[in-house]
């Protein structure tokens, strides 16, 4: 039928009356439209678009709601697309086709058609927000995952003209996962759970905190710590206290809110972090809200869970939305306790920044100050347990032992044996007045087995001998500890001594791999033995 129109045009355009017609002569034209066919007029109704018109006037629509109308209206134009110019600044309120007028309604089949095809035109926000609709809908999509896939697209591409557009694809993009149970990790950049989980986290930290109040370190303070440091409006991470004993400042405050979750559990009616965040509750929840949205038939039973505590639920056609619903913001009750504890672990141990002293109730002080107490004392204690080996006295010992063991020989193994060192040779290394180990580690005993000879003679700066150079040197180059007559933990004893004048503290430690310089130390270890 386009065909036969466009046909009778052109032959009335070239026909040679009209060329060679004198009438028009010495006229002055101006612009005027050209010949359209009837369909590209915006005045043309097409009958596709007049059918769906009678279906709002037809009698069964008198009990449709508008949501019901837009669906079946949305089904019956799923494959319509019209060819005129598309721009329109239409805009209305929850937009659908009824809210279009004639002219509107083809623009915006027309621009569906482009976007269908890729092609990503601006328009009026109406026009993205009617198929946004249809997409939730199912209208145009093949598959669930097709149909998130096309919300997402669509989304990205006019974000970009109308950012306002987020705060309502996020929620849909997650409310049609939920729906159509698509995978988790299809709304993981849309859903922030971060302090759900940190609540989760701090909450079963402070569950399994050890029973006795021994100070000694914890499995998992780590991981509770900085969920403190979401959760609080405090922040012990920034404290200056926290940059000179972090471990002890991270126990003690891990260990007040355990007791302190304990006392509440006791002495209140709700738990401690239910009184500070709530506790997850199930409420009704409208499935795309701000949407129009229609559904054929009641969705059947069913859970969707994010985390332990975020689930959609849906029962007997009913949607719920289980999480914490008290504020997402930081907790000064939290911080005021955080902070109470900062303040008296400083004044407890002399620090040089002091905080103000504010009030806080009798039985937190009690149990802040139990906390501080159980804990420098297990410091205290482990620092004594700690033994120091002078090596510079195992020359003497090994002289002594080749005397005992000269003493010990039989003739004949003394035939067999090397010639061990005189008595005189044993008197020019005469051994130290001093003890083995501190007076502290009496109680502990530390054998020292007689080693082969080695490289043991001081060879670099701050007296290091070579086996304990070339362990410092691999250490800083990321490489294993060289084999060595002395054992390992010997030479790191060692060379934690003789550095200590450098660093003014420890320089290596044991940790899963074996032993590591410490990386805060690094740079100065380096710049000092190696060229």
């Amino acid at each position: 039928m386009a065909t036969d129109v466009q046909r009778i045009i052109d032959t009335i355009l070239s026909s040679s009356r009209v060329q060679e017609s004198r009438a028009f002569e010495g006229r002055t034209f101006a612009d005027e439209p050209i010949l359209r066919r009837g369909s590209q007029m915006e005045s043309y109704l097409p009958d596709k678009i007049r059918e769906m018109r009678s279906m709002a006037r037809s009698q069964p629509s008198r009990i449709r709601s508008d949501q019901q109308l837009f669906y079946e209206q949305a089904r019956f134009m799923e494959d319509y697309e019209d060819s005129i110019e598309s721009y329109s600044t239409f805009s209305h309120y929850f937009p659908t086709y009824e809210s279009m007028g004639n002219r509107d309604l083809r623009r915006y089949f027309s621009w569906r058609a482009h976007v269908r095809a890729g092609k990503v035109i601006p328009t009026s926000l109406s026009f993205v927000f009617v198929l946004f609709y249809e997409l939730i809908c199912g209208i145009g999509v093949s598959s669930p995952k097709e149909g998130f896939a096309k919300i997402e697209s669509l989304w990205q591409e006019y974000r970009i003209f109308e950012p306002k557009i987020d705060r309502h694809a996020k929620r849909w993009l997650r409310d049609y996962a939920a729906w159509h149970n698509l995978p988790r990790d299809l709304i993981a950049p849309y859903v922030d759970l971060g302090f759900d989980q940190a609540i989760i986290c701090l909450r079963d930290s402070l569950a399994s905190w050890p029973g006795a109040d021994d100070g000694a370190d914890t499995s998992g303070e780590g991981e509770a710590f900085e969920a403190l440091e979401e959760l609080s409006s405090y922040r012990l991470g920034a404290s200056r206290l926290y940059a000179d004993r972090p471990e002890t400042l991270r126990h003690v405050a891990l260990g007040t809110l355990a007791r302190l979750s304990a006392y509440y559990d006791k002495h209140r009616k709700s738990g401690l972090l239910d009184t500070f965040f709530g506790s997850p509750i199930a409420r009704p929840y409208q499935m795309f809200g701000s949407a129009v949205f229609f559904a054929p038939a009641p969705h059947p039973d069913a859970t969707y869970g994010l985390d332990p505590v975020n689930r959609y639920v849906c029962r007997s056609g009913s949607w719920y939305r289980e999480a914490y619903v008290e504020t997402r913001e930081r907790n000064s009750k939290l911080g005021a306790i955080l902070r109470a504890v900062d303040q008296r672990l400083r004044n407890a141990i002399g620090y040089e920044h002091p905080l103000v002293e504010k009030d806080v109730p009798k039985y937190l002080a009690k149990i802040i100050d139990g906390q501080i107490e159980a804990r420098l004392a297990w410091e205290h204690q482990r620092e004594a347990r700690m033994v120091r080996v002078d090596l510079s006295q195992l020359e003497g010992i090994r002289a002594a032992a080749s005397v005992t063991r000269e003493a010990l020989l039989v003739d004949e193994e003394r035939e067999d044996a090397p010639s061990a060192p005189t008595t005189a040779a044993v008197a020019a290394n005469p051994t130290p007045d001093h003890d083995l180990a501190q007076p502290q580690a009496a109680a502990t005993s530390v054998p020292v087995a007689p080693t082969a000879p080695g490289p043991n003679e001081p060879s670099s700066a701050f007296g290091l001998t070579d086996e304990e150079a070339a362990l410092v040197t691999a250490l800083l180059q990321d490489k294993p500890a060289p084999t060595a007559a002395t054992s390992l933990d010997m030479l790191v004893d060692s060379i934690n001594e003789k550095l200590f004048d450098l660093l003014g503290d420890t320089a290596i430690e044991f940790g899963e791999n074996g032993p590591a310089i410490i990386e805060d130390y690094q740079q100065d270890v380096r710049g000092a033995l190696l060229p």
